[in-house]
């Protein structure tokens, strides 16, 4: 724009009326000029900052490219390095041309002789970087091919490692296969701890078969497939979906465990123990584990010692004159939440037997924990806690 300006005529005249441009047609000039030198400052800052990290990258190339390696770790570490170059090698192409691109840009569009000056040094100095990447490029083909011989000692190794490692999956398998948390035996507490002692075990592996698959990459060896390992990965993933609604209701139970008697909110119950049953139940594909069976009967056993509860909370079986069970503490809760759930998982197929022997040992164990708890208050004779008979 400042050039055209310049190139054309600043005088016009209209009719007897002469025009003078010569101020306008400056400040137009200057207001471009400024406007070029202002852009080309911001490219130079950033590109400024490019080069610098281009050169530092090399510079780090190198470094690790170069180091002796006299382990089997330090040896993964430079093929990777050289993988690596190999590897960056068309991004960082594109990269220093575009940097080169960018100093061309401004050397072209340079106000004045000595910013011309300065673009040009500028420029010679990116054009650098490409050289560097180049020489880089072929230092990691010599290191490369000096690295054969370690090479072939090192995959020995490996492949050591690699039989170790199978032997070690192999094992782990047939230990979770016999005596792992998805047994239709299992107590799911202590199976909810084991599972994550089996998940802790399943990272470890996964991360050394990476290592080994990576070994096994830099040393071109064929890549070994660990079908235990897979197998076990699998029944993990699906047992912990179970798990987690197990997981879930027993944190609810505890919870629920943790409040007074006045202050649970049977409704509330039902609904939380229904939606996790609703989530357990959209488990489809795995309604074939044992665990899932043992969950369900759980979840289900406690849903249904609820309504018992909530007729026990209501003002007819209300234990002894004082209401003793409506500010019963959160331990005696406790005690009913267990004997509840536990009596109705086990007599749910007794109907009315079931149901009453289900009152009887809750509402026992409720007094047993008042009488616990106000032993020292408790002197002419033993709550017997009319809950207990009307149960």
């Amino acid at each position: 724009m400042a050039t055209e300006i310049s190139a054309q005529a600043k005088d016009f005249d209209q009719d007897f009326i002469r025009v003078s441009c010569h101020a306008l047609a400056s400040s137009v000039c200057d207001e471009a000029q400024a406007w070029v030198r202002a852009i080309a400052q911001t490219m130079r800052e950033l590109d400024a900052v490019t080069e610098s990290q281009l050169r530092d990258k090399i510079a780090k190339y190198q470094t690790a490219l170069h180091r002796p390696p006299d382990t089997l770790e330090e040896l993964k570490q430079v093929l990777n390095t050289v993988n690596t170059i190999r590897g960056e090698s068309m991004v960082m192409e594109l990269r220093y041309a575009d940097l080169e691109e960018r100093y061309r840009t401004r050397l072209l569009y340079a106000t004045n002789p000595e910013e011309e000056s300065q673009c040009a040094h500028e420029l010679a100095s990116a054009s650098q970087v490409r050289a560097l990447w180049t020489e880089l490029l072929n230092e990691a083909e010599a290191v490369d091919w000096s690295l054969e011989e370690t090479k072939k000692k090192f995959s020995e190794t490996t492949r050591s490692q690699v039989s170790d490692f199978a032997a070690i999956t192999a094992e782990l398998w047939e230990k979770f296969r016999t005596t792992g948390p998805g047994l239709p035996t299992v107590e799911l507490a202590s199976g909810l701890d084991e599972l994550h002692k089996y998940e802790s075990n399943l990272a470890d592996a996964l991360r050394q078969r990476e290592q080994l698959v990576l070994a096994e990459k830099l040393f071109g060896m064929e890549i070994t497939a660990y079908p235990e390992l897979a197998q076990l990965e699998s029944e993990i993933r699906k047992l912990a979906q179970v798990y987690g609604v197990y997981a879930e209701h027993a944190e609810a139970v505890r919870q629920y465990g943790g409040q007074l008697w006045s202050e649970l909110d049977v409704g509330k119950m039902m609904a939380g123990t229904e939606a996790i049953l609703t989530k357990l139940r959209k488990l489809k594909s795995l309604k074939l584990l044992p665990v899932y069976e043992l969950v369900e009967k759980e979840i289900q056993g406690f849903y249904n010692s609820l309504p018992l509860m909530k007729e026990l909370k209501s003002e007819a079986l209300r234990c002894g004159p004082r209401g003793k069970l409506l500010a019963a503490p959160r331990h005696v809760v406790s005690a009913w939440l267990g004997t509840a759930a536990n009596g109705m998982r086990n007599m749910a197929g007794l109907g009315l037997c079931g149901l009453a022997y289900t009152a009887y040992t809750a509402s026992a164990a409720t007094k047993q924990a008042l009488n616990s708890d106000h032993a020292s208050n408790v002197r002419a004779s033993q709550p017997t806690g009319s809950a207990t008979g009307r149960g």
